[in-house]
């Protein structure tokens, strides 16, 4: 991941951490394609609490590995989201 989109993903993540109390859930997002690795295929489509340790951990892990390329985003999601639409939750 290069530098700038490491700093998209850490604005994207401020940015959901203070919009907690309307969506306090995170959806992990990327483009499902040959060039798509491994570890960002595994997390396709699931969310986590926004303010959970797990994510916090698995979103400073993700830049940390500094994938060339890397399309992954995180998608707020609200508690009627995650029920309506069966988003499998981490937490």
């Amino acid at each position: 991941m290069n530098e700038e989109l490491q700093r998209y993903f850490m604005q994207r993540w401020k940015s959901m951490k203070e919009s907690v109390d309307s969506h306090p859930y995170a959806q992990w997002m990327t483009v499902l394609d040959p060039k798509c690795s491994e570890s960002c295929r595994t997390l396709y489509g699931k969310a986590w609490r926004v303010d959970g340790e797990k994510l916090s951990d698995l979103v400073h892990n993700h830049i940390a590995q500094k994938h060339p390329n890397c399309r992954c985003r995180l998608s707020p999601a609200s508690l009627n989201a995650i029920v309506q639409e069966h988003i499998q939750l981490m937490d």
